[in-house]
Order: structure tokens, then C-alpha cells, then sequence
């Protein structure tokens, strides 16, 4: 229904792909930039390495991050016990997470129990650690413990950089454009990266239009066209398409013939309708980059209702 692959630039819009879901988008941290000096017997924080055991803690909070982005991967706990467990621990299928707890407290009136209030994965690359996953359990501050991540990747680069032929250097936030974490620490992670896009084609896009007809149906009632009746012509050049609703429902997806070529109630040039489906970039945007790229008083109205523009934070596997 949905093919999805990462390649060089351009090639691959020849077969039908277009680049549509963020890639990469990365923050980076240059460890000379030391932060705010800690001992470590005084953080309030820990980190160990996970294991299986912890699945429960991790999955559900890979599961309410992944809630806010319009594309996700789904990870059941066999997928989750692979990449921990089964991948070889070199192989780039393998995840090296870890536990972020609190600090027992161990004086003679009161002692605690660590409790897990995140979990980060990473690897060191060369002169890089390399973060691809972190998560910050409610009504914990995602600051406090990302103060503290910055601290201990300080402390592990100076550990490491005694015995390696270079200096590790950076750490390399791979969390995507709408990360907490971003937000949290905007001045120590400054925007300096780009990043990519993963190349997205739909062979069969009235079928899946229908496939997301409830998430199209959903949005349209929490808008100011609930309860919309009226069809919508989209004008693809190359294909046409038409979304029948009646009384809010979306009740048919199919085809036209334009009077014109460029008829219709919108069009999309080349393949960036792929780009406002899946959230990449919004109506506005595509229709002041393309001048092929319009829509009528209502439709301009209609599509960022249906069609939000909205992050993607895909983790993928390997």
C-alpha cells in the first residue's frame, strides 16, 4: 500500500517516489561546549544499560512519543527483544538502550529506591555519540534530565577519548524536528542540521485514501466543515482523483475528466500531493512554491482540514 526507502537524491522520483517524511533531522552538541559543572555524586540522576526486563517501561513510552507523530513505526516486544537482545550488538540492527533512573536517596532518616524516569539509546560513532531514541516519562522535567545527559556524555567522552586514537568530539541528537528534547534545551541544541527525507510512493492512491478514510473522517468533524457535504476534483496532471462526502463521511474516492488541463477544484504538479498527504508540507506552502500548485475558496479550505501539515519522527529498524 505504502512503499517507503531512503537513496540518493532525486533518482528515485523516476519510479513514482517522492521525498514526503522528514529523515534525519539532527542537533548537535559539541562536547568542548562543556555544560554546567556537576560532580556526578551529586546528580540527581543515573543511567545504566537496559535489558529485556524493561520492556514495559520502555515500549509504552515509545509508544505515547510516537502518538504525536504522523508516521511511526509500530514495535511489538518481539521486535523490541531483537533489536536489544537478538541483533549483534555491532550489527546496525542493534539498539543499545539505556535506563535513565533518580538517584537513591541513602541517608540514615530516609532511603529510596532508584525509580526509571527516561530511557536514551545511543552508540559512539568515531568521534560521535550517536542518540536515536529518547523518552521522558510524564510530569518529569525533560530539561532536568537532559541537562544531566549532556553531563554524562561529558564525563563518558573524556572517559573514552584517554584510550582512543581521537578525541570524542559531538553528540548527534537523531530525534526529529518536533523532539521534546529540542524544545527543552534550545540554546545548548541549536538548529544546525538540515537533515533528509525518506522516499514515499503510494501505487495505488484511491486505495489508500480509503484505507485512512476514519483519520480523514475524524478530522473533518473537529473542523469548521463538520459535517461537510460536497465533492472534492483533485487534478494531479497525470491522474485525477475525487473525494465524495456526504454529511461529513467520506463516501466514495474516484476519478474525473478535467475540461481543461489543469480542471478541477485543485492541482497538484508532478508527485507533491505526496507531500501535503503525508503531512511534509502544508497547502500553503506547495501553493506558493509551485505556481501549478492551486485550489479554489473552499478546497483552500478543506485540505489543511483533511491534509495537516504535521512532524514525522520514523524510527527505523537497523
Amino acid at each position: 500500500m505504502v512503499q517507503a526507502i531512503t537513496g540518493i537524491p532525486w533518482y528515485y522520483r523516476m519510479f513514482g517516489y517522492e521525498m514526503t517524511v522528514d529523515l534525519d533531522v539532527h542537533r548537535q552538541y559539541r562536547l568542548s561546549r562543556t555544560p554546567e559543572k556537576k560532580k556526578a555524586e551529586e546528580e540527581l540522576f543515573q543511567i545504566r544499560p537496559a535489558s529485556t526486563a524493561d520492556i514495559p517501561f520502555i515500549q509504552p513510552l515509545y509508544e505515547a512519543q510516537q502518538s504525536q507523530s504522523m508516521i511511526s513505526r509500530v514495535r511489538d516486544e518481539t521486535l523490541w527483544r531483537y533489536e536489544m537482545e537478538t541483533a549483534h550488538r555491532e550489527s546496525v540492527y542493534s539498539r543499545q538502550m539505556y535506563v535513565i533512573e533518580t538517584v537513591p536517596a541513602q541517608d540514615s532518616e530516609k532511603s529510596t529506591t532508584a525509580k526509571p524516569v527516561a530511557y536514551v539509546e545511543y552508540k559512539r560513532f568515531f568521534q560521535t555519540f550517536s542518540v536515536r531514541e529518547m523518552r521522558v516519562i510524564p510530569g518529569c522535567s525533560w530539561r532536568a534530565v537532559g541537562l544531566f545527559l549532556l553531563r554524562y556524555f561529558q564525563r563518558e567522552g573524556d572517559r573514552l577519548s584517554e584510550t582512543l586514537p581521537k578525541p570524542v568530539e559531538s553528540v548527534t541528537f537523531h530525534l526529529g524536528d518536533g523532539h521534546p528534547l529540542f524544545e527543552a534545551l534550545p540554546r545548548e541544541l541549536k538548529q544546525n542540521r538540515s537533515g533528509y527525507a525518506w522516499y514515499i510512493r503510494v501505487p495505488d492512491l484511491p486505495g489508500f485514501i480509503q484505507h485512512i478514510k476514519p483519520v480523514l473522517e475524524m478530522r473533518l468533524a473537529h473542523s469548521v466543515m463538520a459535517g461537510h457535504t460536497g465533492t472534492i476534483r483533485l487534478n494531479i496532471y497525470t491522474s485525477n482523483m475525487t473525494l465524495v462526502f456526504e454529511e461529513g463521511k467520506l463516501k466514495a474516492v474516484g476519478t474525473f475528466t478535467p475540461k481543461r488541463l489543469g480542471g478541477g477544484d485543485a492541482a497538484f504538479p508532478d508527485l507533491t500531493f505526496l507531500q501535503l498527504l503525508f503531512g511534509y508540507r502544508s497547502f500553503a506552502e506547495l501553493d506558493y512554491a509551485f505556481a501549478d500548485c492551486y485550489a479554489n475558496d473552499e478546497t483552500a479550505v478543506l485540505l489543511p482540514i483533511l491534509f495537516p501539515k504535521r512532524y514525522s519522527d520514523v524510527t527505523p529498524l537497523g
